[in-house]
């Protein structure tokens, strides 16, 4: 299996729930999938599959009860932990505190599923934060760089410009500016005409020709 992709044991632990539970909990994980896009130019001779960021679909409150009544016993599904903390109840100071404690607690997630955890559903700086510390261990340099146009994205959703992901971003391009500067300072520097991103984009692209 590679490093990055889905751990295909997350059923054995589903299936240690009762029978009926174990089936609705399938049906609402079923709704974040690891939703891949073709990535490559066009003419390329061979084209990657590359997860996109974020979970699909919103909880109802009864799926959401659900999960966090069921927080410890998926713990050891390191799939579940996206549809867990969307669960949470993030208003809940109680809730926020266990939610981040599950981090530490919760199965490694590879890194198709970090990858969801730096989507706009999941502004918490701790949830993002350790989104990219399993984003660190999981992948090589070439594992990122099938991955910087989407973490290049998901830079919109962080609430200030100097965050985990953009650190982990700028560090990692200096350490291989040849397979990861190269192609961050691109997807970058292609946005630069819109508005919204022009002084967090600018500002990266200054700390990366430092």
């Amino acid at each position: 299996r590679s490093p990055d992709g889905p751990n295909e044991t997350h059923e054995i632990h589903i299936a240690q729930l009762p029978p009926a539970t174990a089936d609705t909990v399938r049906k609402l994980l079923r709704g974040f999938p690891h939703a891949f896009r073709t990535v490559g130019g066009k003419g390329s001779k061979k084209k990657k599959s590359a997860p996109t960021a974020g979970a699909a679909g919103c909880l109802d409150p009864a799926s959401r009860a659900l999960l966090w009544a069921l927080r410890q016993e998926l713990s050891t599904c390191a799939e579940a932990l996206p549809a867990v903390l969307l669960a949470a109840d993030w208003s809940d100071p109680e809730q926020v505190a266990e939610a981040q404690q599950l981090l530490h607690a919760w199965a490694p997630a590879p890194a198709v599923v970090a990858l969801q955890l730096l989507d706009w559903q999941y502004p918490d700086p701790r949830v993002r934060a350790h989104a990219v510390q399993r984003l660190q261990h999981a992948l090589d340099d070439e594992g990122l760089r099938r991955y910087v146009l989407q973490l290049a994205q998901c830079l919109k959703w962080e609430p200030f410009h100097d965050s985990a992901l953009a650190r982990f971003l700028l560090r990692r391009a200096l350490m291989a500016p040849a397979n990861i500067g190269h192609v961050l300072f691109w997807h970058l520097q292609a946005e630069m005409h819109v508005d919204a991103v022009r002084e967090r984009n600018g500002v990266l692209l200054e700390r990366e020709r430092q």
